[in-house]
């Protein structure tokens, strides 16, 4: 007959070794496991959100012109 294994024997056994930082609830510093960081999300890595991209409003640049010529004026 096999050897009889427990969930927790087996899993402290086969969990991975994230360093001497690492806890028991937690791999230690960082946001993802060690060896992970440049990982998707759909493999252990962090999931980073990006900015979609945007046209400048109609106007905005003759308004930031605008304020800053009179800044200049009023510092003269």
């Amino acid at each position: 007959m096999g050897v009889v294994v427990t969930n927790a024997e087996w899993l402290k056994a086969n969990a991975p070794d994230y360093g001497p930082e690492a806890g028991e609830l937690d791999w230690g510093p960082g946001n993802v496991p060690p060896g992970l960081e440049d990982e998707p999300p759909s493999k252990g890595g962090a999931y980073r959100g990006t900015t979609p991209p945007a046209e400048e409003p109609s106007g905005l640049r003759a308004l930031a012109d605008e304020l800053a010529e009179r800044r200049a004026r009023g510092a003269s």
